[in-house]
C-alpha cells in the first residue's frame, strides 16, 4: 500500500491515515479529545524516548501554545 503524505499545519507532512485521524479528532468535543489523547498516550508510552532532546520538547510546546493562542483569539468575544 502506497503511503500518501499530506501537509499538516504548514510544517509537517503526514500520511493519509494520520490525516484521517486528525480530521476525526477535529470533529470531536473537547471531552472526547481528552479521552482520545489519554488513550493514545497510554498505548504509545513505549514509543516515547527518554532521550528526547530538550530542543524537540521546547519546539513542540511552542507549536502547541501558539496554536492554543490562535484558538483563544478566534473564540474571544469581539468588543463592540
Amino acid at each position: 500500500m502506497r503511503s500518501v503524505k499530506h501537509e499538516f499545519a504548514g510544517r509537517r507532512t503526514v500520511t493519509a491515515a494520520v490525516r484521517k485521524l486528525l480530521d476525526t479528532l477535529d470533529e470531536m468535543s473537547d471531552t472526547e479529545k481528552q479521552e482520545v489523547t489519554a488513550e493514545v498516550l497510554r498505548r504509545a508510552h513505549h514509543l516515547l524516548s527518554p532521550e528526547l532532546p530538550e530542543e524537540a520538547l521546547v519546539a513542540a510546546a511552542e507549536e502547541l501554545f501558539l496554536d492554543l493562542d490562535k484558538r483563544e483569539v478566534a473564540l474571544a468575544p469581539r468588543g463592540r
